[in-house]
């Protein structure tokens, strides 16, 4: 991180902006969202751990990411699933006991660059032991992979750091980065297990594209450094920064949410 602290630096000093002048800004432009916007988006608990989860092809298919379900072993948890849509400071549209029937093949990777090459792999679909009744979100299905690169996309999610993840919280400022072999990299920072969706170009929410597994980095000096440098793009046309987030593309799953709403 040397690098980009010293890049932070020159960015303070040529903004003429402190730190805690930018904290409430520019720092991190997620926003959360009203209650009730996205009720197909909720919580979910896996034991003492919590990711995203979205209703995806019916309204008892939960995606999300892989390693939320897995443990280290390489076993799926046995560890109570929870899922509750809807979710916001304590309150959801239910609490529905979840169970994994499907996933991309993944195992917990042995280091970093074995997370890298897991991204394509990463996601899971879990099976509610009773219908939740809310309308699914949509699933794109008609866009190659190919031509996503520099889309503006948006990652939704409970995101940890932000109130403890107690709300829905949404991150606008982002495109897709690369995408390639069922995978996304984007500058988005959101929650693992949480929907990437593709924004229409009046900025409207598209169909999903992907599933979260990795944010951007979300650590304090990092999103300064990020912010600053975006914040020079726009003065000095520098060129875009891979910020670090993955996310599996929707074609990974897709098959799989179909069967489950022929199925249901």
């Amino acid at each position: 991180m040397k690098r980009p602290i010293a890049l932070l630096l020159g960015a303070v000093a040529l903004l003429g902006l402190s730190s805690a002048a930018r904290a409430g800004s520019e720092l991190d432009q997620r926003h959360t969202l009203a209650a009730g916007s996205l009720p197909a988006i909720g919580l979910l608990t896996i034991g003492n751990t919590h990711c995203t989860g979205f209703l995806a092809g019916t309204d008892r298919a939960v995606v999300t990411a892989a390693h939320c379900v897995f443990k280290r072993d390489g076993q799926i948890t046995q560890e109570r699933i929870d899922f509750l849509p809807n979710y916001r400071a304590g309150t959801s549209a239910g609490v529905y006991r979840a169970r994994v029937i499907a996933t991309g093949g993944y195992h917990p990777p042995a280091n970093q660059q074995e997370a890298d090459q897991s991204t394509a792999d990463d996601w899971a679909i879990l099976l509610t032991e009773k219908p939740t009744g809310i309308l699914p979100l949509p699933l794109m299905s008609d866009t190659p992979l190919s031509l996503l690169a520099d889309k503006p996309v948006a990652a939704v999610g409970y995101s940890a750091d932000l109130e403890n993840g107690r709300f829905l919280t949404e991150d606008t400022a982002c495109s897709v980065i690369r995408a390639q072999d069922l995978r996304i990299d984007h500058g988005c920072r959101g929650s693992d297990g949480g929907p990437l969706f593709l924004l229409n170009d009046d900025g409207s929410r598209g169909p999903i594209i992907g599933v979260i597994t990795s944010s951007a980095l979300t650590s304090p000096s990092e999103r300064l450094v990020i912010s600053n440098l975006l914040a020079l793009a726009r003065v000095r046309g520098m060129p875009e920064v891979d910020f670090g987030g993955h996310a599996a593309f929707v074609g990974a799953f897709l098959n799989a949410t179909k069967v489950m709403a022929a199925n249901r």
